[in-house]
């Protein structure tokens, strides 16, 4: 699986599951992604801390959509998908126990097995680039 050096990314907020189970449903529509300087937004689950933590985000800079671990600070691609970049987007991972599911609006962009941070509880939402996009209607539920 590629890898690549850690990416600096903003945290707009890191929550613990209300539920204390790793497994969870979490939602958000993203609106000015459109903006030159956004790079990428997306959801961070099963945190750990800063440098541990899973990602399914969309990039306008390589136009994919990407399900990824980082470990000790590598970035390891577990899926990528072909994304047309748009000035919106609604994001849903769906993770339970080892299966991890990751949808763009009402399309399955990636499903992987891995049990890496299984036991990790955070969730929230980061971005990458100089210009933040709109993150609304953030949802997170344990199941």
């Amino acid at each position: 699986m590629p890898t690549r050096a850690f990416r600096t990314r903003r945290a707009v907020a890191v929550l613990r599951n209300v539920a204390e189970t790793a497994d969870l449903l979490i939602e958000v529509s993203l609106s000015n992604l459109a903006a030159d300087t956004v790079e990428e937004a997306g959801i961070a689950y099963r945190v750990q801390d800063a440098g541990h933590y899973w990602a399914a985000y969309v990039d306008d800079g390589d136009n994919l959509a990407h399900l990824s671990k980082v470990i000790a600070g590598v970035e390891t691609s577990m899926a990528t998908l072909a994304w047309p970049p748009t000035d919106t987007a609604e994001l849903r991972v769906l993770v339970q126990a080892n299966r991890h599911r990751f949808f763009v609006g009402p399309r399955l962009m990636a499903e992987v097995t891995d049990s890496d941070l299984s036991y990790a509880l955070g969730g929230g939402l980061f971005w990458g680039g100089s210009t933040a996009p709109r993150f609304d209607n953030f949802f997170m539920e344990g199941l």
